[in-house]
């Protein structure tokens, strides 16, 4: 069949080849419907590449459950001996990772890597894609990387690799759409098929198109199934036999071992087959040209010649380990043919290994298929069994499944387990409900594991029951219990020397106590953070990481908060500690808005919706953002709020709740209604004075005030906010100048009603694009006989000439005023490093390499015309 409308993206490609010829690699995401046409333009591309260039095609697919790093095994052979050592030898993913991408960084020239359908592939080899493609610039390589778009469910782990590596300079999209209804003529012409018909029950898609095509007869097959298996019988009966053991073998097939499980030569049926467009080459291999095609071809053979097929292809592959099957493989065959006990000692293995190297959500997988395989074991075993598949769920983020898999430990535990067993067992479980967000269950089971834990003998598994009732109470915001139970705990944890409990029980008592002392709370928090470190607990580390970066963000330290991000997100990402990171990236968004970075905060955002499905704590973050985002440009926020709200409720957490009502009360200001600002932030302020936090209570308080509600206890209100309901909005101002949060200073000064005061504030709202703000502050302006008031273009107008943020328009005016790093930095409050990088940034974006030629690049594009009102600063 011909390419048809592929001409652009093969311009596309050619261009990402030419970058990456320069020294300067390129990651490409091509996605596309199943049958999308991705393979044939890669192939097309391929013959198009100069010959010479190492060109490399995998597979990222495997079988029914991929194994661990299964794209490098196939790489292995030719990125060299010492990568298939590190495989063979269970290295750890993060020394694999790092070896291969040190082979690409040594290719004397360029050269092109694609690996195909990644929408299958395990969470190893998508670590690994992710960390190339933030490197990749380093390299002279073209990695194309394809995968099913519609594949892809929300919460698919692939979108949380194009959500990481969307900002990435060195990483594009791209995608191939369906053809119009001119090439499915041109492709029906002479065939007999009635043209529209063929494109409106296709609806394009040159998979469905071609195959239907290439099936002939005088009607369209009612599916794709049919079209699939019509081609098939158009080979001979010796082919379609060769495709029913390729089916069953997998999508990418061994002729090697294809021909030792049907028994003698293939090379006549596997040509033919090749020549029908089913198979295709792919290396040294064959694969299914389209996974579509094997499913249905699969799918098509009976139950018992299934069983049959897995039992040879077994055997096969047990009796030559240089066909490269791993432990994974094996155990899906012995799986499918209901070899039990092989499947079980396969399925263990290949779960043992995943875990060792990370691979979380592969290990709980195959722990799950142990023990379906499992026959004869004792209860003991079985309760390893279930207690490791609980930990891996964990791990991956499954806490639904953590909870499910521990239950079915202690009910095994409960009848035969010691006390003390079944204590740490409803510890554990205590510890997955916590984290699965179901307190009141969670507590509840923790009581009762202390109940049971304090008949014993005191040790580490009370200790640890003493520490989760500290981690529920403070959840539960009761200041006390959590100090209660914490000291208990480490007083405890100290005896029996457990560095894993100390960590978690100080990572709790600094939560606290951070609230109202932040250099005493941060100085727990960090020992808690160091403790963890030391014992290898990397759950805890996160936890600390989150609840530092979680305080700092309420706490008005948005710069302080931005840099332990960076080092928080490092580190959970090494782990594929996946539901910290999702936190952590909601509150980077969160500070971003803070900071005055407002396209980046929403993209944050955005991402992070896409990922939250089980991370109920970062979709809230994430739509009160998206939701403050639309307020502060003159949207509706309500679907968003209406969303946090609910979720917050779900979760009966006090602080988040507060959280939410703030963000309502501000959006209903905005929106003119100041009476619902009251009534908004009025529903929690209660409880955040009697649970003593001085932020969120300052926060709600300020919002009744502005929405006209007389605040008169003001004394245990967090400084800005008691500054300004004391009638100082100057000095208010200036505490949020100091932490460079530009809207907070601007309503401040508003709020103070003088000239300067409320010119400076029309600067910073004309400057972020506040249209409320600036309505207000234009008002005030005329109804005190103000004149001049400044008419500059809009903010957007100015920034989309160059891409410019709002913060950056604001640096590049200091650096036209021939201000130092160390200067900008100052007059804005911000860290030296943090100024460099914008700096970096803007000269970036303006294709500019000095500050010379970046101010002679402003005033072309005319970046700062007609910004007459004074710097803020200087009010």
């Amino acid at each position: 069949m011909v390419l048809l409308e592929r001409e652009a993206e093969l311009r596309e490609l050619h261009g990402h080849f030419q970058v990456a010829s320069g020294g300067s690699g390129r990651l490409v995401f091509l996605g596309g419907e199943g049958g999308g046409g991705k393979s044939s333009l890669i192939e097309e591309f391929r013959r198009q590449v100069e010959p010479g260039v190492p060109f490399s095609v995998v597979s990222f697919d495997g079988v029914a459950l991929p194994s661990a790093f299964g794209a490098l095994h196939e790489l292995a052979g030719a990125w060299g001996q010492d990568i298939g050592a590190l495989l063979e030898g269970q290295a750890p993913r993060e020394q694999v990772i790092r070896a291969m991408f040190e082979r690409m960084c040594q290719a004397s020239g360029v050269n092109v890597l694609v690996g195909e359908d990644a929408h299958h592939t395990d969470e190893a080899s998508l670590e690994l894609v992710r960390y190339i493609g933030r490197r990749i610039g380093q390299t002279r390589t073209l990695f194309i990387v394809t995968y099913r778009d519609d594949a892809l469910h929300a919460y698919h782990p692939l979108r949380r690799v194009l959500g990481d590596l969307v900002s990435e300079p060195n990483v594009v999209r791209m995608s191939v759409c369906p053809l119009s209804l001119d090439s499915v003529r041109e492709l029906a012409h002479g065939s007999g098929h009635d043209a529209s018909l063929l494109f409106e029950r296709t609806n394009g898609n040159p998979f469905y198109v071609t195959e239907i095509i290439a099936a002939g007869g005088d009607s369209i097959p009612a599916t794709v199934q049919d079209a699939v298996l019509a081609r098939a019988s158009r080979v001979s009966i010796e082919g379609r036999a060769l495709l029913t053991v390729a089916a069953a073998i997998g999508i990418v097939i061994d002729p090697d071992a294809l021909a030792r499980v049907i028994g003698g030569s293939i090379d006549a049926d596997l040509d033919e087959c090749l020549a029908s467009g089913i198979l295709r080459v792919q290396g040294d291999q064959v694969a299914f040209r389209h996974g579509i095609a094997r499913d249905v071809l699969y799918d098509a053979i009976s139950p018992s010649r299934k069983r049959g097929l897995h039992r040879r292809i077994l055997e096969i592959l047990e009796q030559d380990p240089s066909l490269g099957s791993d432990e994974s493989i094996l155990a899906h065959h012995a799986d499918r043919a209901r070899q039990r006990p092989t499947a079980y000692a396969y399925a263990l293995k290949a779960a043992r290994m995943a875990a060792t190297i990370g691979a979380h959500r592969e290990a709980a997988a195959q722990f799950d298929r142990a023990i379906r395989n499992a026959d004869g074991l004792a209860e003991s075993e079985l309760v390893d069994l279930e207690t490791a598949r609980a930990q891996e769920n964990y791990f991956s983020g499954d806490f639904a499944g953590a909870v499910a898999a521990q239950q079915r430990a202690m009910a095994l535990l409960s009848e035969h387990g010691s006390p003390l067993a079944y204590g740490g067992a409803l510890g554990a479980l205590a510890r997955y409900l916590l984290l699965a967000d179901r307190i009141t269950e969670s507590f509840d089971v923790a009581q009762r594991a202390r109940s049971l834990l304090e008949s014993l003998p005191p040790g580490e598994a009370l200790a640890e029951v003493y520490s989760l009732l500290a981690h529920c109470s403070l959840i539960t915001r009761d200041v006390e219990a959590t100090r209660a139970w914490g000291g208990l705990a480490i007083a405890l944890a100290q005896t029996a020397a457990s560095q894993a409990i100390l960590a978690e029980t100080r990572i709790t008592l600094g939560t606290v106590e951070i609230v109202c002392d932040l250099g005493a709370g941060q100085h727990l928090l960090e020992a808690g953070i160091a403790n963890a470190r030391a014992s290898g607990q990397h759950v805890q580390v996160a936890r600390g990481f989150n609840n530092l970066v979680f305080r700092l963000t309420a706490q008005a330290e948005p710069e302080r908060a931005l840099a332990l991000i960076d080092e928080g997100l490092a580190y959970e990402i090494e782990h594929g500690l996946t539901s910290f990171e999702v936190v952590l990236r909601a509150f980077r968004s969160w500070v971003l808005l803070d900071l005055g970075d407002w396209e980046a905060a929403g993209h944050e955002a955005a991402g992070v919706l896409v990922r939250a499905e089980t991370v109920p704590g970062g979709a809230i973050v994430a739509r009160i953002v998206l939701g403050k985002l639309k307020a502060l440009r003159g949207g509706d926020a309500s679907e968003m709020h209406d969303d946090a709200l609910m979720l917050a409720r779900d979760l009966d957490d006090r602080w988040t709740l507060g959280m939410v009502r703030a963000a309502r009360a501000e959006a209903a200001w905005l929106a003119g209604d100041p009476h619902l600002a009251v009534a908004e932030a009025a529903r929690e302020y209660g409880n955040a004075i009697a649970e003593n936090d001085p932020w969120l209570a300052g926060e709600l308080a300020l919002w009744m005030h502005r929405g006209g509600h007389r605040v008169t206890e003001i004394g245990n209100l967090a400084e800005p906010f008691a500054r300004e309901l004391s009638g100082r909005s100057r000095e208010a101002a200036a505490f949020w100048a100091h932490r460079g949060m530009r809207v907070p200073e601007a309503r401040s000064l508003a709020a103070d009603g003088g000239d300067a005061e409320l010119r400076a504030a029309h600067h910073i709202f004309d400057m972020l694009g506040a249209r409320p703000d600036l309505t207000r502050v234009v008002r005030a302006l005329r109804a005190a006989g103000a004149t001049n008031i400044p008419r500059g273009p809009r903010p957007e107008t100015r920034a989309n000439a160059a891409g410019l943020t709002a913060r950056e328009l604001e640096i590049l005016e200091l650096v036209m005023q021939r201000k130092t790093n160390k200067q900008i930095a100052e007059q804005l409050y911000l860290s030296h490093r943090t100024v460099g990088h914008h700096v970096s940034a803007i000269l970036g974006k303006l294709d500019v390499d000095s500050r010379d030629k970046l101010r002679d690049k402003a005033d072309e594009l005319m970046l700062l015309q007609d910004r007459s009102l004074n710097s803020p600063n200087q009010a």
